[in-house]
């Protein structure tokens, strides 16, 4: 399942709230139990530095999930302090009943799920 969020500020306090919140909503609408996740990639635009996204995970109990930070690809058109996570988790969920979830300003990079926005 993917996701992604945006920052306001890039300080600590408000990544790991953003984080948190995207990666508990996606677990939430996706009926992901902490078992069943495999691992979890966050990436973060070049303008987030104040601390990795994966410590805004840590604060939902899953400090038993691997999960690898890394950083996006520089463009010039890139919505600016982003993090995008992507769950990879067990699931007999049909793949077109998964709902990916964009929070905020990251709701521009899927105007395919969100037309009005």
């Amino acid at each position: 399942v993917r996701g992604a969020t945006v920052l306001n500020v890039d300080e600590k306090d408000e990544l790991i709230k953003k984080t948190s919140e995207l990666v508990s909503r996606m677990m939430q609408e996706n009926g992901i139990r902490a078992k069943d996740i495999i691992f979890i990639l966050l990436t973060a635009t070049k303008d987030i530095r104040s601390a990795f996204p994966a410590e805004g995970a840590r604060h939902l109990s899953l400090s038993s999930v691997p999960m690898i930070c890394a950083q996006e690809i520089d463009i010039d058109s890139s919505v600016e302090r982003c993090i995008r996570v992507l769950i990879q988790f067990y699931s007999r969920m049909n793949q077109h009943r998964i709902k990916s979830v964009y929070l905020g300003g990251a709701k521009r990079l899927r105007s395919d799920l969100y037309p009005q926005e």
